[in-house]
């Protein structure tokens, strides 16, 4: 058993996502953007071309990928559907754009995502794939079941997977199954998912499998006909259309990331020491090397704790504030494994996504609780505030003098407005990976930057205090807030 030693340091391009949940559009500004989104999973395969299938600009398909502010989509491939093809169909239009696409790029793949428009009229799309004569791949994405209050397909991730791996796996043919490989699924498509998965692929591989491929990351037709052939998938969910399909076509494993009963503690996930600990026990018992697992555990571990001891003394014993939701992510890995006391907990469910609408008010007492047990658990006893206003919340921090605030992942926005109050931040933009990166380390991630945070001089002037932040949904402006509110109204509050 090779030993392939993860030494892991922070590096610039670690951070480069930091723009990808402050953009004030789309999900901040509750909009669905199944297409844009769409589109993160089809801009990372080889060779693919995206026909986007509607009239132009349908959908902002025009303007930019929200959940890829680096990359615009400018001049993805449209059908520009008239309006009496929405009527009278569009078949003949869809056809002629898969052979011009063809044609002009000469792709592997061309990937066709639907609009409304085309949905509304779309029964012939799956005749194309039969009919068609261009000399590549082609698969059909209609994203109208593409529901917005589904938390698995809300933004086109799902949709688009399971078109990709049903379609393209149709056939049944597959390699020899290899009993050592295993696949990784990605659920969010930053910019290096290869780096952002390099400790869990390290940690596999020192158990003696091999990562079969990770999807969807950089990969190409044949990648993805290749899935079958290891024996397990490591996946966020094993409920979707695609996992039912390889489970049932080609006998495919799965190791969930987040198993029923979801979101039971705020220690649930595979995160933490505790949390890697159990995945790479999962990974051992599907695989019958339920030793090598618990050694590779127990050596990574252990160099992972020592290195965190070296920051501990900076950490321990210090007062938090913690801005959290329904999980508990590297603010509950700073109170269980550094030490750092919770004396103010602020729960927000109002996000700026569609997710604030799927919690009803005991969800939301009961998320309290495990707040609460959890912190009594690890020698804290905090203030719990739930949904309160600025001011409020300014008047708690003010009696609590916590030494360092800590809010969500997914506020990186509202970092500033803590500092310009006089309370040191840790920023978040610098850890937002961490919900989507898995390993003992990024425990030792979470402790470098609440140390740097503490040891840095608070900043009385961000540039972000001239935005006029909105009460309601903290990290939005004034302006993007108000169209998250008429879109919550339209879609959730009228009949």
């Amino acid at each position: 058993m090779s030993d392939n030693s993860f030494n892991y340091s922070l590096l610039p391009e670690d951070f480069m996502v930091s723009c990808v949940w402050s953009l004030p559009i789309h999900g901040r500004a509750a909009l669905g953007g199944k297409i844009s989104c769409a589109t993160t999973i089809a801009t990372s395969l080889k060779n693919t071309v995206v026909l986007l299938h509607g009239p132009i600009g349908c959908a902002f398909q025009r303007r930019i990928n929200p959940c890829r502010g680096w990359n615009p989509i400018y001049d993805m491939p449209c059908t520009a559907l008239t309006e009496a093809e929405t009527v009278y169909g569009a078949y003949d239009r869809l056809l002629g754009a898969l052979e011009e696409v063809y044609d002009k790029y000469k792709p592997e793949l061309i990937l066709v995502i639907s609009s409304d428009v085309a949905d509304q009229i779309g029964d012939y799309m799956d005749a194309v794939r039969e009919e068609t004569k261009v000399q590549c791949e082609v698969v059909v994405s209609s994203l109208v079941s593409c529901e917005q209050d589904s938390v698995m397909t809300k933004r086109g991730f799902g949709i688009i997977r399971n078109a990709l791996i049903t379609q393209l796996l149709e056939n049944g043919d597959c390699e020899v199954q290899d009993e050592k490989a295993i696949n990784i699924a990605t659920l969010v498509q930053f910019p290096d998912e290869g780096q952002r998965n390099r400790e869990l692929t390290s940690l596999i591989q020192n158990m003696g499998l091999h990562v079969n491929g990770s999807y969807f990351y950089n990969n190409s037709v044949d990648d993805i006909k290749r899935m079958p052939r290891a024996l397990a998938s490591i996946v966020h969910y094993a409920s979707e259309t695609w996992t039912e399909f390889l489970k049932k076509n080609y006998g495919m494993k799965y190791i969930e990331l987040y198993p029923e009963p979801r979101y039971s503690s705020i220690e649930y996930g595979p995160y933490g020491f505790d949390g890697v600990d159990k995945l790479l026990m999962d990974i051992g018992k599907v695989y019958n090397i339920e030793g090598a697992a618990e050694e590779v555990a127990k050596r990574s571990r252990g160099k992972a704790e020592e290195a965190l001891a070296t920051h501990l003394p900076a950490l321990k014993g210090k007062i938090l504030s913690v801005v959290g939701s329904y999980t508990g992510g590297y603010a509950a890995d700073l109170v269980r494994y550094c030490g750092m006391k919770c004396e103010l907990l602020i729960l927000r469910f109002r996000t700026g996504t569609n997710f604030d609408m799927l919690l009803n008010d005991e969800a939301k007492e009961r998320t309290a609780e495990m707040w609460h047990e959890f912190c009594l658990k690890y020698y804290s006893d905090p203030e719990i505030m739930i949904e309160p206003t600025l001011e409020e919340e300014l008047k708690a921090l003010k009696r609590c003098r916590p030494d360092l605030v800590v809010p969500p992942a997914l506020a990186s926005a509202s970092a500033w407005w803590y500092e310009k109050n006089g309370f040191k931040t840790l920023v978040p933009s610098r850890l937002s990976g961490y919900f989507f990166r898995i390993g003992y380390w990024a425990v030792v991630d979470a402790a470098i930057e609440a140390r740097r945070a503490l040891e840095r001089p608070c900043s009385s002037k961000p540039l972000l205090a001239m935005a006029d932040q909105d009460e309601e949904y903290g990290g939005l402006t004034k302006y993007w807030a108000d169209r998250a509110r008429v879109f919550r109204h339209i879609w959730y509050e009228t009949t």
